[in-house]
């Protein structure tokens, strides 16, 4: 019985220990580092997941760009979509993130909005624990949110450091989001020279990513 034991705490250990699977497309996330719109509307052409997630990139780069028109038109295909019919955890951390760039061009959406983006982050933690992307998703809301809707600087540092001891075992989409979002992270939490110094080592990193390029502490 002692044995049985030990292997059944050994097997739970290595479980806990394994990364949640999640999906991956580094085509897909070069051509969002270099801000490259056209290839994101080839690669938005296809099916399925890697759609889907071509459109997100090109809704972010849209927003940053102040081309409203064409981020609404991708993240209205996205939340089209996925909106009570996400599948996966992939897909609920994505109709999150979507709808929370849906709230920031248009504010008045919130009050009926975050509940839906609320329950797809549960339903994604639920189903699968220790999820990199949404790991992610969590802490950036957590960030950007005043403390008095929720926002906690200090937890979403916390799942920002969970997120990139993950993508280390496995890639993942959102590693490139973890890392720029980590920097704002310590900035904001007063850790501005380690945020100096994180920055320096992601323009080194991806010289091409415009986001990090850009980002000025």
């Amino acid at each position: 019985m002692k044995a049985l034991y030990i292997v059944l705490a050994s097997s739970m250990l290595t479980f806990l220990a394994t990364p949640a699977l999640a999906w991956d497309n580094d085509d897909i996330d070069a051509a969002w580092r270099a801000n490259d719109l056209d290839s994101l509307r080839a690669l938005a052409q296809g099916e399925g997941f890697s759609a889907l997630y071509s459109h997100y990139r090109i809704a972010l780069i849209a927003q940053e760009q102040g081309d409203k028109k064409l981020a609404k038109k991708s993240l209205d295909i996205i939340t089209d979509q996925l909106e009570d019919n996400y599948q996966n955890a992939d897909e609920a951390a994505l109709y999150y993130n979507s709808v929370g760039l849906t709230i920031a061009l248009k504010p008045w959406t919130a009050a009926f909005a975050i509940k839906k983006a609320t329950q797809a982050l549960e339903y994604s933690e639920a189903l699968t624990p220790n999820h990199a992307p949404t790991l992610v998703a969590n802490a950036v809301g957590l960030l950007n949110r005043p403390a008095f809707a929720g926002g906690d600087k200090d937890q979403a540092l916390i799942y920002f450091e969970q997120a990139l001891a993950r993508y280390q075992q496995q890639e993942a989409w959102g590693y490139e989001d973890a890392l720029l979002w980590r920097i704002k992270a310590l900035d904001a939490t007063d850790k501005t020279e380690l945020a100096v110094e994180q920055l320096k080592l992601l323009q080194q990193k991806y010289p091409n990513f415009v986001a990090a390029q850009e980002l000025t502490l």
